[in-house]
C-alpha cells in the first residue's frame, strides 16, 4: 500500500513537468517559403524629379535619389535611407539606424517591365546577425510619370534563397508563460492570458500579449506605445509538426499567412 501511495504521489508531483514538456508549441519552427500567402495590397513606389516616394509605406518616406543618407522621421526601424539609381531598371537602397547599416537591397525590373526581383540583406541592430533572401514581384500598375522602371505598383509572388537563420523562431511554454525568441535577438516572455508584456529587440513593438484560444491555437497582439500595430494567430495541426500563421499589419492595412514546420 505504501508503495502504491508513493507511486501515486510521484505521478502527481511530476504532472506539471510532463504537461509543460508536451506543449505542442515547444521547439524551433522554420518557415516554409513555398507556403506563403501574400498580401493583396500592392507596394507602390515612385521615382521622378530626382526623388523617391514610397506611397505605400506607413511612415512618410520621400528622399533624394542621389545615393546619400537622407533623414527619415517617424520610422522606428530606420533613421536614414540612401537611394541610388543604378540604371533605368535598377535601384539600390541602404537603411541605417543609429548610424549603423540595418538593411541593403537591390530592385531589378525585367526587360519587359512586368516583374521585379528584390534582393535583400538585413543586419540585426541587436546582435549583428545577417539575413538574406530574394522576393519576386509582379507589376499590377505602371507609373506614367515615373522616371525608372521600378516606379509603379507591385505584388509579391515568391520568396526564395532566404538564409536559414531568417526563417526560424523558437517557442517554449512553461506553466502559464510563453517565451519566444529569434536568432536576430527579438524575444518576449508573456503570460498566456492576454496581458501585455515587454517585447525585447523590436524597435517598432513595445509590448506584446498572447492568449491560448484553443488547444493548439495562440493569438498574439503587438503594440507600440499602447496602439495595436499587428496581430497574428498560430494554429498547430493535428500532427504537431506543422503550424499556420495568419497575420495582419494594422498600420499598413496588409495581411497574409505562412506555414512553419517544427524542426
Amino acid at each position: 500500500m505504501k508503495k502504491l501511495l508513493l507511486a501515486a504521489s510521484l505521478v502527481v508531483a511530476m504532472a506539471p513537468a510532463v504537461s509543460a514538456a508536451q506543449s505542442a508549441f515547444d521547439g524551433t519552427w522554420k518557415t516554409d517559403t513555398s507556403k506563403i500567402t501574400f498580401s493583396t495590397k500592392p507596394t507602390v513606389l515612385s521615382f521622378k524629379d530626382g526623388m523617391y516616394d514610397c506611397k505605400s509605406c506607413v511612415t512618410k518616406t520621400v528622399v533624394k535619389t542621389d545615393g546619400t543618407d537622407q533623414k527619415l522621421e517617424g520610422n522606428p526601424y530606420t533613421d536614414t535611407l540612401a537611394v541610388k539609381i543604378v540604371d533605368k531598371n535598377t535601384v539600390e537602397m541602404v537603411s541605417k539606424k543609429g548610424g549603423k547599416e540595418t538593411g541593403r537591397s537591390k530592385r531589378v525590373v525585367s526587360a519587359d517591365g512586368n516583374s521585379m526581383v528584390l534582393e535583400f540583406k538585413n543586419t540585426s541592430p541587436n546582435n549583428g546577425e545577417v539575413t538574406t533572401g530574394k522576393t519576386t514581384f509582379k507589376r499590377v500598375d505602371k507609373d506614367p510619370a515615373g522616371t525608372n522602371a521600378v516606379s509603379g505598383s507591385w505584388l509579391a509572388t515568391k520568396v526564395e534563397n532566404v538564409s536559414d537563420n531568417a526563417q526560424k523562431v523558437t517557442y517554449k511554454a512553461t506553466g502559464d508563460m510563453m517565451t519566444m525568441a529569434t536568432v536576430g535577438g527579438q524575444s518576449y516572455s508573456a503570460k498566456m492570458d492576454g496581458a501585455d508584456a515587454p517585447m525585447k529587440g523590436n524597435a517598432g513593438v513595445s509590448t506584446v500579449s498572447v492568449k491560448l484560444v484553443g488547444k493548439n491555437v495562440l493569438e498574439e497582439v503587438d503594440k507600440r506605445d499602447g496602439k495595436v500595430v499587428s496581430m497574428s494567430k498560430m494554429t498547430i495541426d493535428a500532427s504537431g509538426k506543422s503550424a499556420k500563421v495568419e497575420w495582419e499589419n494594422k498600420l499598413a492595412g496588409t495581411n497574409g499567412s505562412y506555414v512553419m514546420m517544427k524542426q
